[in-house]
């Protein structure tokens, strides 16, 4: 169909009626430009129909009345709805990055999406990558790099854009802005890190990935969000169809360690920030009486399924045992660590958990033999669809500050690596290099944990 016949249609303005002439299940952008031309700006699309469809949308919207208009806002079921909650974005398309080792100190990356665009590129690691001057070392710092402050910041988007134009050049830098474009009409582009082959390369800094040419940080827009992904053969079920959605906190304060300044202020805004839909028996939040390995397997086991697994405590990665730890509690109040394949056996037990959140230190920290060694990767190889942890060490503040960020966008229906990019703009906005210190690691397809109605039907 040409820009000059726009197609006689009710067309609404936040997702909500459908083309008569059209049976198609993409979103109602892309749907329009196919009727329209895929070559043309959305811009232009809105122009052609514009004038036709004005009339014809705002007389049904007056023949429903004000619920009709209420219904054509929203996509969550009123059961999930909070006071205020926005309309969470559509799926992300995704522009996938697979790497492997081609020969000693070569690697391939390969990249694909759904939109039909591929590249395939090799690298080396530059010397400030390879020997390992720029990996991540803590307090939104790099190893050999300042700690704080404009230095800080400007070594982060130095590295950032050293990895950028490593990894992205030649076809593969084609395909992502050729994905990036066709992303431009819907909510973004989300780019998954498959790193399953390369473990060496897991403490790089790709949260801090930087395109000088266009997009900045790429992990600071809504509309790029940076996930690793971690892709099994089994598929698994991440949305949850009936409230309430259960949080059960362990926090975890041993004697014999570094005192956790905000442990107890971080469950106070974890309450804070859940308070709406707590009030609307949406959300059910529980704190671990005694904070032992012991008293949490009773608790899965005896309770309510749980759903989201928020740990609060110190965490590590032995290089005695090749594998990360948390520190849980024993019997005496002492420190017990607790290697994260024990943790995943625990919990492969229980199905309904969909989300964990490892608010230690090195939670997603791993060995450079096997991707798998580190806590947070454990537990997804084992069923945990989502799990977000910190790669280095993190001040009290900054994780306490990510933790009511966090679950007051989870509290708003946003998907889990939307929340997460929330709260990473909300710390750079404050001038704290540790926004990139969180990594979201998906084994599900996408991030939701609520079925998001589209239409009348639960997607």
């Amino acid at each position: 169909m040409s820009v000059g016949q726009p197609p006689q249609t009710i067309t609404y303005l936040a997702g909500w009626s459908r083309s008569e002439k059209c049976d198609c299940s993409v979103d109602d952008v892309t749907c329009i430009q196919q009727m329209m031309g895929n070559d043309i700006d959305i811009h232009t699309c809105w122009k052609g129909v514009w004038a036709v469809e004005l009339g014809l949308a705002l007389s049904y919207l007056l023949t429903l009345g004000s619920a009709g208009m209420v219904m054509g806002l929203l996509m969550i079921p009123a059961k999930w709805q909070s006071p205020g909650a926005p309309q969470p974005p559509p799926g992300y398309l995704d522009f996938d990055v697979w790497i492997d080792q081609k020969s000693e100190g070569t690697y391939r990356a390969k990249a694909w999406s759904g939109a039909g665009f591929e590249g395939t590129g090799t690298f080396a690691l530059p010397p400030g990558l390879a020997n390992g001057a720029l990996r991540l070392a803590g307090s939104g710092s790099l190893r050999g790099g300042p700690a704080a402050g404009g230095a800080a910041a400007d070594s982060l988007e130095q590295a950032g854009d050293e990895l950028f134009r490593t990894v992205f050049h030649g076809e593969l830098l084609k395909a992502f802005q050729g994905c990036l474009a066709k992303a431009r009409s819907g909510p973004g582009l989300r780019i998954r890190l498959r790193l399953n082959d390369v473990p060496q390369l897991a403490d790089l800094p790709w949260e801090y990935l930087y395109d000088a040419e266009g997009q900045g940080f790429l992990a600071l827009s809504a509309r790029t969000p940076v996930v690793r992904y971690l892709e099994l053969s089994e598929g698994l079920n991440t949305l949850l169809d009936e409230p309430p959605l259960r949080v059960l906190a362990v926090i975890s304060t041993p004697r014999g360690y570094r005192e956790l300044a905000e442990a107890d202020e971080e469950w106070r805004r974890l309450g804070t920030a859940l308070e709406p839909l707590r009030s609307g028996d949406l959300i059910e939040i529980e704190r671990l009486e005694r904070p032992t390995f012991e008293a949490l397997e009773a608790r899965l086991r005896g309770g309510p399924p749980v759903h989201v697994l928020h740990f609060v405590g110190h965490g590590g990665f032995s290089e005695l045992r090749g594998e990360g730890v948390l520190v849980f509690e024993d019997g005496n109040g002492n420190g017990l660590p607790v290697g994260g394949p024990s943790l995943a056996y625990l919990l492969q037990d229980h199905p309904s958990l969909r989300l964990a959140v490892l608010n230690a230190c090195n939670g997603a920290r791993a060995s450079r033999e096997d991707t798998f060694a580190g806590t947070a990767q454990a537990l997804v190889q084992h069923g945990v669809p989502a799990v977000i942890a910190m790669q280095s060490e993190v001040m009290d503040e900054t994780a306490c500050g990510f933790a009511e960020k966090f679950y007051r966008g989870l509290a708003s229906g946003l998907p889990v690596d939307a929340c997460v990019g929330e709260v990473r703009r909300a710390l750079a906005a404050e001038r704290n290099p540790e926004w990139g210190t969180p990594a979201l690691y998906l084994r599900a397809t996408d991030g939701r944990l609520f079925a998001v109605e589209s239409g009348g039907q639960t997607n």
